[in-house]
């Protein structure tokens, strides 16, 4: 009776302890919204790999870009990583949401925020911790709150479903690109007066308009900006977000629906040339004399 007794404490403490083990959770839910991970089953020793959260939002939904624009909010990840460093969330090029009055930037239907993962040297496996928010609009908007893990062994050779394989790639594509291989080029960024600010891009592309997304929210506004063509010069007149101040330059993200790129545009402020090549003779002469904004 005795031992039967014992037996049956050893069970229970067992029991006990592995329910107090932490267990992955690799996929998390809310409203209008399910998240899972995009990563291998096996990472490989010493290659870096892009890896991510996927979101699948019901139709006539939507969730955020990095500059999300008149209202909303980007979503955000706080992520730990055991047996690897992790680099910074990486945003696919959005497009423009219209919603009653307001325009938001951001992703209608499914997306990917993907990250860099690069094992640490003789890990035989990785561990991933994140919480995750993030908010849904249709015209009403509901917060989503969750949190993550992952666990992967490091092996010789990675391992991917190709389910999985195939839609990271099809995100990572959709990444902006670096400046030096943008078709367009940025010139300057110029402001007279403060409701409206002028972005000049140069380019070879002399029969398409693409379409452009200021990272900087405080400063332009989401909407889409007015586009004048002069020869390969493209100017687009943003609208100005009340009260903000022109930094020396802006980032933007320029896509032609296909692929996009990110570019720095630099500033002209008082008059003054800031590491801008002037293309027209307004710019010389504003450069030689005195413009009061």
């Amino acid at each position: 009776m005795k031992i039967k007794t014992t037996l049956i404490n050893i069970c229970c403490l067992t029991l006990l302890l592995v329910a107090g083990l932490p267990v992955a959770q690799e996929t998390a839910s809310g409203d209008h919204v399910k998240v899972r991970w995009l990563a291998p089953d096996t990472f490989r020793q010493g290659m870096r790999e892009t890896v991510g959260f996927y979101f699948e939002v019901d139709p006539g939904w939507h969730v955020y870009w990095r500059n999300a624009g008149d209202s909303g909010a980007a979503p955000r990840f706080d992520m730990e990583a055991q047996g690897a460093s992790l680099g910074p969330i990486e945003w696919p090029f959005p497009t423009r949401l219209r919603v009653e009055h307001l325009t938001n930037l951001g992703y209608s239907g499914n997306v990917a925020y993907l990250f860099q993962l690069l094992p640490d040297k003789r890990t035989q496996e990785v561990i991933l911790h994140a919480d995750l928010e993030w908010l849904v609009c249709k015209v009403d908007c509901i917060p989503g709150f969750a949190t993550m893990s992952l666990v992967r062994p490091v092996a010789e050779q990675a391992a991917w479903p190709a389910t999985d394989l195939a839609l990271r790639n099809y995100f990572a594509n959709r990444l902006p690109g670096g400046e030096s291989e943008s078709p367009w080029q940025p010139v300057s960024i110029s402001a007279r007066g403060s409701e409206h600010i002028t972005l000049q891009l140069s380019g070879n592309r002399s029969d398409e308009i693409p379409s452009i997304f200021p990272v900087n929210g405080d400063l332009y506004s989401a909407s889409e900006p007015e586009v004048q063509r002069e020869d390969e010069i493209l100017l687009y007149k943003f609208k100005r977000m009340p009260g903000s101040e022109i930094s020396e330059s802006s980032d933007f993200v320029i896509t032609d629906s296909s692929r996009a790129w990110k570019v720095s545009a630099p500033s002209y402020l008082k008059g003054e040339l800031r590491r801008a090549r002037p293309l027209y003779g307004f710019y010389f002469c504003q450069h030689l004399l005195p413009v009061s904004y």
